[in-house]
């Protein structure tokens, strides 16, 4: 392969992948903004609040990771019955873990803001919002997932518009639902947890057309035998606790400066979406490389992997 196509394949995947995570993290600094003209306290909030979708998107992104990993193995061997296993395998455990987030966070949602503040406001607020905003974390799985799938079968871009729809519609609608714009009702710090929800949710379903448009219908499998199994979590369960020991370590900065006040906590969770884009648009390179890596080992082009 000449350095020139490696090129062109390089950013024909991790451009559209960068700016696609980067526009999933504009939804919480779109939250931030808005609700930033609520008062310290609506923003304090919004930050505690939004700690668990920040977990589990890095746990999200781990699984769409290995997804990638193993689809590009799969078409570079032009194996489609393999292929259609592991999206089926991925997509389990992405419901699996989106699920598991929900139950806690929808039942918990007062303890665990709770822990970051003492302040009687925050807590209601955040408990508010952290109780819709889970909501969001099923379509978001899917995004990731079948999104993937599109970007291993070089549809890299429609993802990419996918997630400007959705980050578009997000906006106009915390416009209407948090000040009661545009005739909506005003709903305040919940009405951007409404928005992410309702503008998620028209994602995940735009997803699964694209994917139903490309894919077909498939074969609904989870036979991968012991062996494949026991292959499949070694790749899975390292990267998985890595994100997840990550983004938890970095939610104890929210813990501290939710123990200094409220200020001191607002003005921070400024920083976190700047961190967001950032590491989206890192993570763009990082998944190009994975598909383009996994499809070379499935063609047996270890050279050129």
């Amino acid at each position: 392969m000449s350095d020139k196509r490696f090129l062109q394949d390089v950013l024909r995947i991790s451009i559209p992948v960068a700016l696609q995570s980067m526009l999933q993290s504009s939804f919480s600094m779109v939250d931030q903004i808005m609700v930033g003209q609520l008062g310290d306290k609506g923003v304090a909030a919004v930050e505690i609040a939004g700690k668990p979708s920040f977990i589990y998107t890095f746990i999200i992104g781990a699984i769409s990771t290995i997804t990638g990993i193993m689809i590009s193995q799969y078409i570079g061997n032009h194996n489609r019955e393999a292929e259609e296993k592991s999206i089926c395998i991925n997509f389990l455990v992405m419901i699996l873990t989106g699920l598991t987030f929900l139950s806690v966070f929808s039942l918990f949602q007062n303890p665990f803001v709770g822990m970051f503040t003492e302040e009687e406001q925050v807590i209601a607020k955040g408990s508010t919002y952290l109780g819709i905003i889970s909501w969001t974390f099923i379509p978001l799985g899917i995004c990731n997932i079948l999104g993937t799938a599109l970007r291993c079968r070089d549809k890299s871009t429609w993802p990419l518009y996918i997630g400007i729809f959705s980050a578009l519609l997000n906006t106009v609608l915390n416009y209407c639902f948090i000040f009661g714009n545009l005739g909506a009702p005003r709903l305040g710090i919940a009405g951007a947890a409404y928005a992410s929800v309702i503008s998620q949710a028209a994602g995940a379903l735009i997803s699964i057309l694209c994917f139903c448009r490309l894919y077909g219908r498939i074969r609904i499998s989870l036979s991968l035998g012991k062996a494949g199994y026991s292959q499949y979590f070694l790749m899975l369960l390292p990267i998985v606790l890595n994100e997840f020991f990550w983004s938890v370590g970095q939610s104890v900065y929210t813990y501290v400066y939710g123990h200094m006040g409220t200020n001191e906590l607002a003005g921070m969770s400024l920083t976190g979406a700047v961190q967001g884009l950032t590491m989206g648009a890192l993570s763009g390179l990082s998944q190009a490389a994975g598909i383009l890596i996994g499809k070379r080992l499935g063609c047996k082009e270890y050279d050129a992997a």
